[in-house]
């Protein structure tokens, strides 16, 4: 596995603590990726032109959060950490079965791109966006990838990526709303009702397999 943990040394050295390695994920969620998953990740780290992306990503503010092993849901990452979700009954309206985005958006395996600034994203993409691994662009993130990379990135670090701040998503529910997560001092939220500051975090998702 020696490969594998020294393919994170580049992403580590450029993002420092703003790196979560699926090792961290894991150890804080309780995964566990099999070694064909993380052998394509570490080879797909390692292409030309992905150097000058995560040197843009850092540039431009963004924080780099490991994908689950797996596709998982909204009801799925609050599954894996209840605790860390306020216990309100309001906060139990997106479990209905009409709301179908909390159980189809999903947050895959890969590298999730969270931009912790508030200002438009200053620089051009490198000439290498586009290459196979890569999005095309920037887009906003649906609750679900929202949702992990806060839950995720708090867990790991012991610190909050966004606070008393409504982060809007791209997701709709059934009343054709976008669901917001706030992150209270009781835990998460996610309400499309909200009060005081709203954020509306540009974000892509890399290495998808």
């Amino acid at each position: 596995m020696e490969k594998v943990d020294s393919a994170y040394d580049l992403p580590r050295s450029i993002f420092g603590h703003n790196f979560i390695t699926p090792k961290e994920a894991a150890e804080v969620h309780g995964f566990v990726y099999g070694r064909e998953l993380l052998e394509y990740l570490a080879d797909a780290i390692n292409a030309p032109g992905f150097k000058e992306i995560l040197e843009w990503l850092q540039a431009c503010g963004f924080v780099l959060v490991s994908g689950p092993p797996e596709g998982k849901s909204l009801l799925e990452v609050r599954a894996m950490d209840p605790d860390l979700f306020c216990a309100s009954p309001h906060n139990k309206w997106w479990e209905s079965g009409d709301e179908e985005f909390s159980r189809s958006n999903k947050v895959e395996i890969g590298l999730l791109a969270l931009r912790s600034r508030w200002d438009p994203v200053p620089y051009p993409a490198p000439k290498t966006w586009g290459d196979e691994f890569l999005p095309p662009e920037m887009r906003y993130l649906n609750v679900t990838e929202i949702t992990y990379g806060m839950t995720t990135y708090e867990k790991a670090r012991n610190a909050y990526l966004y606070y008393h701040v409504w982060v809007t998503s791209s997701s709709v529910d059934s009343r054709g709303d976008k669901p917001k997560v706030h992150r209270f001092d009781e835990g998460f939220v996610i309400s499309t009702d909200w009060f005081g500051t709203v954020l509306y975090p540009e974000g892509c998702h890399l290495l998808g397999k």
